[in-house]
């Protein structure tokens, strides 16, 4: 009885190691990426955005990749800690592309307590490049500030 039920145990454990192994979805694999630029930036890792996009990004105002990864910097030296919090992803993705829509909202300041707060309506668009989704193109709204 003793074996059976280490044998049980075994196959149990092989089923879950074989699931862990399975390839990720489309979808599974750009909400990672999502996710890894999300904690890059609360975690002041400007690498973790900069990894991510195209080298052709383009954001609001003709914001470049360089752009992007000063902005980041720029924004770690004003709010120490940076707090994001994503609302639901519409992912939507067609033959190596995809287009993610979400809330996006921010908080920084100094201390525990945040100075400042926006919530910003964000699109990003994403392709395949040697087998994993970058970043080419986001547009985001002006931010509207949390107590309105």
């Amino acid at each position: 009885m003793r074996r059976m039920s280490a044998n049980c145990f075994l196959c149990l454990l092989l089923l879950a190691l074989l699931a862990g192994c399975q390839r990720s979805t489309p979808e599974q694999a750009l909400r990672a990426q999502i996710a890894q630029i999300e904690q890059g930036i609360e975690q002041g890792q400007p690498d973790r955005l900069l990894d991510r996009l195209s080298d052709d990004f383009h954001g609001n105002d003709g914001m470049d990749r360089n752009a992007a990864g000063r902005l980041l910097k720029t924004q770690r030296l004003l709010n120490p800690q940076i707090s994001v919090v994503l609302g639901p992803l519409d992912v939507q993705i067609d033959q190596g592309h995809a287009r993610v829509d979400f809330t996006a909202a921010l908080a920084g300041g100094r201390g525990r307590v945040f100075e400042r707060a926006q919530v910003y309506p964000v699109q990003t668009y994403w392709r395949l490049e040697d087998d994993q989704w970058r970043l080419y193109r986001a547009q985001w709204g002006d931010g509207r500030s949390a107590g309105d």
